[in-house]
């Protein structure tokens, strides 16, 4: 096999990853409690993208699942950087929302976008998927507090100026490494 056709066989797992991890959004409860929709504010930090990021998200609640998207802000990058970025995260409360402690199951597909104008400017594009646990405090409030810690794979395309042989140009999944993330959160149900 060449490298093109690893590079096309672990693309295809990663998306048949992503969407079986996200699958269990569909899943039946036994309980007919109405979704609940929400707002929270994630912050990230990557072990491999240096910012720490901030995603504001929308969240859906149905029965044990929750599913929230968000766009993230950057305000800890330094000058020289552009970054943005979008989350897509799905939690599963096993054993429901409704205690004052909560923990779940949590997988995440987040996508960095980072532009470094150096001396030799050069762009990244991070894909990351990264799954693991999380515990969420809430009180008598709709006001709840949470923290997860996940690790994943994630793989980057980079595209840069600089004619140093280490510096080349990479296309997406022909790099593979190992991340870990940790996220804090505080979010508000309706």
């Amino acid at each position: 096999m060449s490298s093109s056709d690893h590079r096309t066989t672990l693309a295809g797992g990663l998306l048949v990853l992503t969407l079986g991890m996200l699958s269990g959004t569909a899943r039946a409860d036994d309980t007919d409690a109405p979704p609940r929709f929400g707002v929270a504010l994630n912050s990230s930090v990557n072990g491999e993208v240096y910012p720490v990021r901030l995603v504001p998200t929308a969240t859906l609640l149905v029965d044990k699942n929750q599913l929230e998207a968000g766009v993230g802000l950057h305000p800890f990058i330094r000058r020289d950087q552009r970054v943005w970025s979008g989350e897509l995260n799905y939690k599963r409360f096993p054993n429901g929302t409704e205690r004052p402690l909560s923990l779940y199951l949590i997988s995440r597909l987040s996508y960095v976008h980072l532009d470094r104008e150096t001396y030799y400017p050069t762009t990244y594009h991070y894909l990351f998927v990264n799954g693991g646990y999380g515990l969420k405090l809430q009180g008598d409030s709709p006001v709840y507090f949470g923290t997860n810690t996940t690790i994943g794979i994630y793989t980057f395309a980079r595209s840069s100026e600089n004619p140093y042989p280490g510096f080349d140009s990479d296309s997406l999944f022909a790099e593979w490494g190992v991340n870990l993330a940790f996220q804090a959160n505080i979010g508000v149900r309706f």
